[in-house]
C-alpha cells in the first residue's frame, strides 16, 4: 500500500476518502457488504456554514475510493474514531427471521455504520402477486 491507500473495508470508517471519478470526498460513515455487487463505502461530506440542511452522504464502490491525506497528518490519522460493532455471526446469504415481526428472508446486504450499528437488508420469497418483500433489520 502507498501513502494514499488504506484497506477499504469496515476498518476504514472514520477516514477522509475521495471518489477518484467525481472528486466527491467525505468521512467514511458506513460500509456496505453486498451479496450481488461490489462493496461500497458511504461518505459524509463536511457541513457548510448553513446548518439548516446537512449534506447527504453518498455511497461509492470501494474500488473507486482513495485516502485523502491531510497535510501534516500521517496516513493512519482518522477524522473521527469509529465504535467497534458488536460481534455477530450473520453472513451474506444467511436465512434469517426477525424476532419481532417474524419476517423471514435472505440477507443480501450488511451495513456497518460509524457508530457501531449493524444493519441487514433481508429479502423474502416472492409472494402470490409476484412481489418480492424486503425489510431492513
Amino acid at each position: 500500500m502507498t501513502d494514499n491507500q488504506i484497506k477499504l473495508d469496515v476498518s476504514c470508517l472514520g477516514f477522509l476518502l475521495r471518489d477518484r471519478m467525481t472528486g466527491f470526498q467525505g468521512v467514511a460513515c458506513s460500509y456496505h457488504e453486498k451479496f450481488h455487487a461490489e462493496a461500497q463505502i458511504g461518505l459524509a461530506p463536511k457541513a457548510t456554514d448553513d446548518l439548516s440542511k446537512l449534506p447527504e452522504a453518498m455511497s461509492f464502490d470501494v474500488g473507486m475510493l482513495e485516502l485523502v491525506k491531510e497535510e501534516g497528518k500521517d496516513a493512519t490519522w482518522k477524522v473521527i474514531e469509529s465504535v467497534q460493532p458488536e460481534p455477530h455471526d450473520i453472513k451474506l446469504g444467511d436465512k434469517v427471521e426477525d424476532i419481532v415481526s417474524e419476517f423471514k428472508g435472505t440477507v443480501t446486504t450488511l451495513t456497518t455504520f460509524q457508530n457501531g450499528c449493524v444493519w441487514a437488508h433481508v429479502v423474502g420469497k416472492v409472494d402470490e402477486k409476484g412481489r418480492v418483500p424486503s425489510q431492513n433489520l
